[in-house]
């Protein structure tokens, strides 16, 4: 999302660029090794912050609410907070 090449539409709408940023996330998509590529990710990530294109203010907390009888019942990272809940 913060690559220069993303600007505008493409998902960049802060139209944020920094080369130095640019050229970890580059690297992180062409390393092979997961650790090196998590480290660079790191890197790029904690520049983004400190620039701070954005004001990062998302904190996301999932309410679930089910009927006594019901068992077995989990949510999946993928599960919308939307659903899952029921009333009597």
């Amino acid at each position: 999302m913060f690559h220069s090449a993303n600007r505008g539409p493409a998902g960049n709408r802060t139209w944020f660029q920094d080369s130095a940023v640019d050229r970890l996330i580059e690297l992180s998509q062409s390393t092979v090794d997961e650790r090196e590529r998590y480290r660079l990710y790191r890197l790029a990530n904690d520049r983004i912050v400190h620039i701070a294109p954005w004001v990062f203010m998302w904190h996301r907390s999932d309410y679930y609410a089910v009927q006594p009888w019901v068992q077995d019942s989990a949510s999946t990272p993928s599960t919308p907070s939307t659903r899952g809940w029921t009333f009597p």
